[in-house]
């Protein structure tokens, strides 16, 4: 199986290929070096700048790695950087704050949220009473203060946007004040609080100056939106939302002016099973969908994509649906990053991509614009897959699963048909999507609606008009000379316009020898939707193992787009046993 494979080894992946008909290619790697004593790893998170991730796990603690040493399969003493201990019981989520000095959050079983921060004077916080002697820390961190309330274990936690992307009141408005430093934390006490650091001291770097613990104080708001524990928190990209998923079946949207609940969506997640731990949402950067795991649309285990309301009275609906797994999908995260993809005539389509993981033990990659995955793990893991990452350069994905292993793949930039956007485009992209400043044509924002939360152009109109003015650095063609400027990837779906109605459309793949292969065949259902019949590829499992296979075995189905419906097959894998969700955090997920 793919345990068994050398890690790092190069894989062609033949799940979806560029335009021009050549493979895209992916570093696929176990970190041998991670470990938590062999017991569970129940998140993980990449640091937005530094270039080192953090896990947490069953033992209570959270390490600090090296990113570029683990990719290399170093060894654990030259990877791990810190070791941090200030939990009694399971650490069960931990993210990073999106700041130029960022803190680290950690919520553990204890009911209690630790703040760290990188130690300024190289002085690290003192080791629990009764813990082994250790060597000193390569990078200390120190705790600057512990949030408590929760009267359950903390399951998960998300971070509001570090700053308004909008400029002056005058420029489309602004969104609510305070977004930055602030902190959600989801519970199973059937809880939502929400932390507002900055006037405890978080952006002036004042924060713990009580000392080590120092409790900072009340929340700001405490949400109770669900009939029973809350397994998943997500703030949208303008820090004007915030999503919750809980055990009663259900995603909760809140505004944040007011904490007003906008929405409520049900029908999705009705033949989801309780027994699972987490239930991780995500919005894309754009802020254009919502992800939710642990859809259910039988006789098959999704992930939905809520489509964020597109003008006032609007509903959040499932707007895509992604099949395959073959077990509940336990975790759905977005890349941070945006995407470019030429469409001809010197116009680019701007994509996103979003990384899934289920208690089938197997995890997937998808993109915008193509209704299968671009990649998939399968027979990777042997337990749940609990987490995903994305390192900041858009390309880099990390799992973690209850097994007590992380996984990672790192897509070969120069073999991707799209590129990756610099940040300063994705931020002007956003800002003339929603009606900021960055807008000068046909009279410029000042003709715009204010600000009210909802996307005034579409993500190509604005990626056109963002290209269309040159950032500091911007190679001649236009196309942004940063590392990763060759490739990327993010969300998974289809427009109406992208869909061929009535005849059948071929998408092929380059597979062994320079063969291709049909991926789907689409056309439309007796009722009008529009409908996906996919044809096996090969996984990341078959192509390590079997580079030549000539018989591909059936891997993902896809979601048609519009109403959400689509048409899904089965999967399988070399892995043997159904993959059925099993329930709790310590179940091992099933066969692929």
């Amino acid at each position: 199986g793919v345990a068994k494979a050398r890690p790092s080894s190069a894989i062609s992946a033949a799940s979806v290929m560029a335009s021009q008909g050549t493979p895209l290619e992916a570093i696929w790697g176990k970190a041998t070096c991670i470990s938590h004593d062999g017991k569970p790893i129940f998140s993980i998170d990449v640091h937005p700048t530094s270039g080192c991730f953090a896990t947490a796990g069953s033992d209570g603690l959270v390490k600090m790695w090296a990113l570029e040493r683990v990719l290399a399969d170093e060894p654990e003493a030259a990877c791990l950087l810190a070791l941090l201990e200030a939990h009694t019981g399971p650490v069960n989520c931990v993210r990073f704050s999106p700041t130029e000095d960022p803190l680290l959050a950690s919520g553990s079983d204890d009911h209690s949220v630790v703040l760290w921060r990188r130690a300024r004077n190289g002085v690290q916080s003192a080791p629990s009473f009764g813990s082994a002697p250790r060597p000193a820390d390569r990078e200390p961190w120190r705790v600057v203060a512990i949030l408590r309330g929760h009267t359950g274990d903390v399951a998960d936690l998300a971070w509001a946007p570090s700053s308004s992307l909008f400029a002056s009141e005058g420029r489309g408005g602004t969104p609510p004040a305070h977004v930055s430093f602030t902190l959600a934390t989801a519970s199973l006490d059937g809880t939502v609080r929400v932390w507002d650091l900055d006037r405890l001291g978080g952006s002036s770097g004042n924060l713990g100056g009580g000392g080590a613990g120092a409790a900072p104080g009340a929340p700001i708001a405490v949400l109770e939106p669900h009939k029973g524990w809350v397994k998943g928190v997500a703030w949208d990209p303008l820090g004007r939302f915030l999503a919750s998923q809980g055990d009663d079946r259900s995603v909760v949207v809140h505004e944040r002016d007011g904490w007003r609940e906008c929405a409520r969506v049900t029908d999705p997640f009705r033949g989801g099973t309780p027994r699972t731990f987490c239930r991780r949402l995500t919005f894309s950067p754009d802020g254009q969908f919502l992800a939710c795991p642990h859809a259910y649309s039988k006789p098959n285990h999704i992930g939905a994509v809520l489509r964020r309301p597109q003008a006032a009275g609007d509903a959040w609906r499932v707007e895509y649906e992604f099949k395959g797994h073959r077990a509940p999908v336990s975790v759905m995260r977005f890349s941070p990053a945006l995407y470019a993809r030429p469409r001809g005539g010197g116009e680019r389509r701007a994509l996103c991509a979003c990384a899934v993981g289920s208690h089938d033990s197997s995890f997937s990659i998808w993109l915008t614009s193509q209704p299968r995955p671009l990649l998939v793990g399968a027979d990777v893991f042997e337990g749940v897959v609990n987490d995903a990452a994305w390192a900041a350069d858009g390309l880099t994905c990390l799992f973690a699963s209850l097994d007590g292993c992380v996984s990672h793949v790192r897509i070969v930039e120069a073999s991707a048909d799209f590129e990756v956007l610099r940040a300063e485009q994705c931020q002007a992209l956003i800002r003339v999507m929603y009606g900021g400043e960055g807008d000068e044509e046909e009279g410029g924002a000042q003709n715009r609606s204010p600000f009210e939360g909802y996307a005034q152009l579409s993500s190509e109109e604005a990626l056109r008009r963002v290209m269309q003015q040159p950032m500091p650095g911007t190679r001649a063609d236009g196309t942004g000379g940063t590392r990763g400027g060759g490739g990327g990837a993010r969300q998974a779906a289809l427009t109406a316009s992208e869909l061929a109605v009535g005849s059948q459309v071929r998408a092929v793949a380059a597979v062994g020898g320079g063969a291709t292969l049909q991926l789907q065949v689409e056309g439309r259902a007796p009722n009008g939707k529009r409908r996906i019949t996919p044809q096996p590829i090969q996984t990341i499992s078959q192509t390590l193992t079997n580079p030549g296979a000539s018989q591909l075995p059936t891997a993902w189905t896809s979601a048609a787009g519009g109403g959400g419906s689509g048409a899904g097959g089965s999967g399988s894998g070399g892995g043997g046993g159904s993959g059925g969700g099993s329930g709790g955090r310590g179940g091992g997920g099933g066969g692929v």
